[in-house]
């Protein structure tokens, strides 16, 4: 297995989710860690940042169905809503199969105060702006999300059943955001 070494800076993925989505920048901190064994992450602690991050997907898909005026953007948002909850209880199945207990690290809350920020954000977008900031707020959250499964969760999980959810957890993501692009492209190019 390669071990990836390094700072993982929380800010620099708000910093990039926050500039593709038109959204001010968000006071992400910095957080060091070392990915595999040796990050200090247990398989608790990975499943609760990926249920954070299930979370903030939910949260921000209803929160499309709910502004969005496109039609498109609105059937993105629901499609969205619903496979996110069913990552989530399939996420949550796993984990109370396995006995693996959800726990929280600064990282988990770090991500998750990013999350909310982020999302109060994109609220308070005008009504003439949201639908393209909303598919580009998803584009930029699941680019995020890829990066802390890549470097982070992934390298760190220890039960083999965990390691396969966030692979077909990272899969999802790359067709997701793949359709988010279409999406952005087809219906709200830039002028």
């Amino acid at each position: 297995m390669r071990r990836w070494t390094g700072v993982l800076s929380l800010a620099a993925l708000g910093l990039i989710a926050c500039r593709s989505a038109s959204l001010p920048p968000q006071p992400w901190t910095t957080v060091t860690v070392t990915s595999g064994p040796a990050s200090g992450l247990e398989d608790g602690q990975i499943a609760e940042l990926a249920n954070s991050m299930d979370v903030q997907q939910i949260e921000a898909a209803r929160l499309g169905v709910l502004r969005a005026a496109d039609p498109d953007a609105r059937d993105f948002a629901r499609a969205l809503l619903d496979e996110c909850k069913r990552l989530r209880g399939d996420g949550l199945g796993l984990l109370e199969e396995r006995g693996i207990a959800l726990e929280a690290s600064s990282v988990s809350e770090q991500y998750e105060v990013g999350a909310r920020e982020e999302l109060a954000a994109l609220g308070n977008q005008p009504p003439s702006l949201f639908d393209r900031a909303f598919v580009e707020s998803q584009i930029a959250a699941e680019t995020r999300q890829l990066e802390l499964l890549d470097h982070l969760l992934a390298p760190a999980a220890r039960d083999g059943r965990l390691r396969a959810d966030l692979a077909r957890r990272r899969r999802t993501l790359v067709q997701r955001r793949g359709e988010a692009e279409h999406l952005l492209v087809a219906r709200f190019p830039r002028q």
